[in-house]
């Protein structure tokens, strides 16, 4: 884990103090004498006092200074969360810490990005109590407050009816417009994006009959078949078997 030394803690105070009430965010760079620099970056969330997104062209200037250790924000208000959010992680990669300040505070917090994965890892496999649905369901719920209607789709219904092998679609297939979700391509996906596939593995079938949670860094969530949920590797090599990836409407 990073240690903030008192100049790295004394500039980032200093920023969270005059961006106030806004997030304020950057990045904590190594440079070559293997020394850290403090990055300042301009957030340009459009909800710039509740969360914070950093530019791309922030993040260029950033790695051109050396390797980047960790990504900075603020919770400048008493309101907001004394802890990393599900939202404070969307921008982020899993190779790098984040570093909250919590100005109300005065505190520091640092952590990894996946630790709040672990409760969702490990899972045994139940068919409509956890499943690749389910996982899906309960991570989108309880992490990024989004709650879909799990009892208003027949996912497993379908899957138990006469001859839906020879079915031209799936409840998988359509169910996710109606949540607020809308299809991304492969080059733009993003953290907590859903990922369905045709697993030959699962049913020989024509349609989605599987799904993941994308979580950055090339890996994804997901409740495999008669196994326990993992954490495993999403490449474009999966791409054959990927029928599309959705991203709610609150992320667009």
């Amino acid at each position: 884990m990073i240690l903030l030394n008192r100049k790295t803690k004394a500039k980032i105070k200093e920023q969270s103090f005059k961006e106030a009430p806004f997030e304020c965010c950057g990045f904590i760079v190594k440079n070559e004498k293997n020394k850290p620099i403090v990055f300042p970056c301009t957030n340009v969330s459009n909800k710039k006092e509740d969360n914070f997104r950093i530019s791309p062209e922030d993040y260029l200037r950033a790695s051109e200074l050396g390797d980047i250790e960790a990504v900075y924000h603020s919770h400048p208000k008493e309101s907001h969360s004394d802890n990393f959010t599900p939202l404070d992680l969307l921008n982020q990669d899993h190779g790098f810490e984040i570093i909250l300040y919590l100005l109300h505070k005065n505190k520091f917090l640092i952590s990894s990005c996946n630790n709040y994965l672990n409760k969702y890892l490990e899972r045994d496999y139940k068919i409509n109590v956890t499943d690749c649905f389910t996982l899906m369901v309960d991570f989108y719920e309880q992490e990024l407050g989004i709650n879909i209607k799990r009892y208003n789709y027949k996912i497993h219904d379908f899957f138990g009816e006469e001859n839906w092998q020879n079915k031209e679609q799936s409840p998988f297939d359509t169910l996710f417009e109606k949540e607020g979700f809308s299809k991304v391509k492969y080059e733009n996906i993003k953290m907590y994006d859903l990922i369905f596939f045709n697993d030959p593995k699962i049913y020989h079938a024509n349609f989605s009959n599987h799904m993941a949670i994308y979580v950055g860094n090339q890996t994804m969530m997901h409740q495999p078949f008669n196994r326990v949920s993992e954490l495993c590797s999403f490449t474009s090599s999966h791409l054959k078997f990927v029928t599309k990836i959705v991203r709610h409407k609150k992320f667009l």
